[in-house]
């Protein structure tokens, strides 16, 4: 707030009133901030003829936050809504599809650790689980709806069964888990049975 809006916080009477209008304008600054594409602090509010306030520079915004009483803080309460769904969409939808269906997936096929049908069909899972986060990015439906669960229930079983596969059985042999040549890994070999199986064979001159 800026020094007129702390002056008149101070002399309110009442701590809820005075709580209500400082909440009030702490939000209103951040709201005008984002239309306006600038940091709430830089918000500049003045007090128009009628002891309304209004925009300090002319906008193409209007607002009124008189008579509000505590509906001003339903603003606040849906931005912190609309935080978490973003943050929601963003973490579990998008980055799982991506990294842990695409890419992981992408990853596991082109290695050869896990079997090639296993790892394509984490790529297919992080694909649904993809087209579906879009979708409800652009409001086709909620992201708890049954339709967001189909699409989503193949990635999530790509993972739980990737964790169980590599539990249960480990990688498969693939050139990736050791050095061209050599097969030792820094700290020693990757595969020890490859590395074993590399010193039992004798080294033949040739003629």
């Amino acid at each position: 707030m800026n020094d007129a809006e702390l002056a008149r916080h101070r002399v309110f009477a009442s701590a809820p009133l005075a709580a209500r209008f400082a909440e009030t304008r702490i939000a209103l600054r951040r709201l005008l901030g984002s239309l306006l594409d600038l940091p709430p602090n830089e918000v500049r509010i003045r007090v128009g003829p009628n002891g309304k306030p209004m925009l300090a520079e002319p906008a193409r915004v209007w607002f009124n936050v008189a008579h509000t009483d505590n509906a001003s803080l339903i603003l606040t309460g849906r931005a912190l809504v609309a935080v978490h769904d973003a943050t929601f969409l963003l973490g579990p939808a998008f980055c799982a599809a991506i990294g842990n269906g695409l890419i992981l997936g992408y990853l596991m096929f082109r290695s050869g650790l896990v079997p090639r049908r296993f790892a394509q069909f984490g790529m297919l899972g992080g694909s649904l689980a993809l087209v579906t986060a879009l979708l409800v990015l652009f409001g086709a439906y909620d992201q708890t709806s049954g339709a967001s669960f189909v699409l989503t229930l193949p990635e999530a079983v790509w993972e739980l069964s990737l964790g169980i596969y590599l539990i249960a059985k480990g990688f498969k042999p693939s050139p990736i888990l050791y050095d061209a040549g050599a097969r030792a890994g820094v700290d020693g070999p990757l595969m020890p049975m490859l590395a074993a199986a590399d010193a039992a064979v004798p080294l033949v001159a040739a003629p």
